[in-house]
C-alpha cells in the first residue's frame, strides 16, 4: 500500500495451481496509491481465459474493500489469464498463472465410437457418445484407457499396469499391460450377443473406471442346434458341449412334443438373419 504505481505494489509470482482443485483470487478496491479503500462495496466479477471452467460464481461485491473469488481451475497450461470487470478504473487481465495437472489419478476408456475431450469437469463431457458400431461377437474392437486427473487431463507420465475386465461372462479378458504416455489399447473380444455390456479397469494408484455400456450383436451364422424339452441353450461360449445344459424329459407314446431348431454363429449366440429368425428353420 501507499506506493505510486502496480509493480510496486505487487509483489512474487503466482505458484502453479492443481487442476480441479479450486483456490481463491483476492480483488481489492484500491485509492491511486494502492490503499485498500475499506468503504468501496460495488459490484465486482472476473473471467478466465481457461475456456472449460466454470465461471457463473465467480462474481459478488466488495466487503471493506476486499471480494475473494474461489476459481476452479481445469484445462492444463501456463499462461492463463484473468480480466477484472468492476465500476473502478484499470480493471482488466491481471497477472498469469500455470494450471498444471490435478492430485488425484483415475482411469477412463474411450470405445470405438466415442470421443475423449481432455480438461472436462466431468466424465459426461470428458467422454461424448455411444460405441458405433455395435461389438460383434468374436470380432476384436479396441478399448483405449487413459490415467486422467479429477478434470480429465491425461497424465502422460503414468506408467502403471492396467488390468481389464468384461461383463460378458463367457469372453477372455485381455493380458494386463501399462500405460505408455498415459494410455494403452486393448483389443476386446466378446463373446456372447445382448445389451448392457461394460468393460472395467483398475491400476494401482488409480480409482477405478467403467465404460459406457454398449450392445454385443450375433456374429454370421455358421451352425444348427437341435434343443429338445428338458435342454436350455447357452450361448456365448465356445464349445459345442457349453452350448447346451440339461437332460432330455422322458415324452410320453403319442403325445406330440417341439424339438427348437436355432441357427446359431461360431459362439453359439441366436441371431435373427434375413428369412430366418434366429429359432425356426
Amino acid at each position: 500500500t501507499g506506493v505510486p504505481n502496480v509493480a510496486a505494489a505487487k509483489g512474487g509470482s503466482a505458484t502453479a495451481i492443481n487442476a480441479c482443485s479450486p483456490f481463491n483470487i483476492s480483488l481489492y478496491a484500491l485509492d491511486p496509491y494502492f490503499n485498500i479503500d475499506t468503504n468501496h462495496t460495488s459490484a465486482v466479477s472476473l473471467v478466465t481465459s481457461d475456456t472449460d471452467d466454470v465461471e457463473t460464481s465467480y462474481n459478488g461485491n466488495f466487503a471493506a474493500g476486499q471480494r475473494d473469488i474461489a476459481v476452479t481451475p481445469v484445462v492444463l497450461g501456463a499462461g492463463n489469464t484473468f480480466s477484472v470487470t468492476s465500476t473502478l478504473a484499470n480493471a482488466g487481465t491481471n497477472s498469469n498463472y500455470t494450471i498444471a495437472l490435478g492430485a488425484t489419478r483415475k482411469l477412463i476408456g474411450v470405445l470405438p465410437g466415442q470421443t475423449f475431450n481432455p480438461g472436462k469437469p466431468n466424465l459426461a463431457a470428458a467422454v461424448t457418445g455411444g460405441m458405433t458400431p455395435n461389438a460383434i461377437a468374436g470380432t476384436a474392437f479396441n478399448l483405449n484407457v487413459y490415467s486422467v486427473d479429477a478434470c480429465h487431463n491425461v497424465d502422460t507420465g503414468s506408467t502403471q499396469t492396467v488390468t481389464v475386465t468384461s461383463s460378458d461372462t463367457n469372453d477372455t479378458h485381455p493380458t494386463a499391460g501399462a500405460l505408455s504416455g498415459g494410455t494403452r489399447t486393448f483389443a476386446i473380444t466378446n463373446t456372447t450377443a445382448g445389451s448392457g455390456n461394460t468393460l472395467g479397469y483398475t491400476a494401482t494408484g488409480h480409482t477405478a473406471g467403467t465404460s459406457t455400456s454398449y450392445v454385443i450383436d450375433p456374429n454370421l451364422p455358421t451352425q444348427t442346434m437341435v434343443f429338445l424339452p428338458g435342454e436350455t441353450h447357452v450361448p456365448g461360449v465356445s464349445s459345442v458341449g457349453a452350448a447346451k445344459t440339461g437332460s432330455i424329459t422322458n415324452r410320453t407314446v403319442n403325445v406330440d412334443y417341439t424339438a427348437t431348431v436355432k441357427l446359431l454363429d461360431l459362439h453359439y449366440n441366436t441371431g435373427v438373419y434375413s428369412a430366418y429368425n434366429g429359432t425356426n428353420v
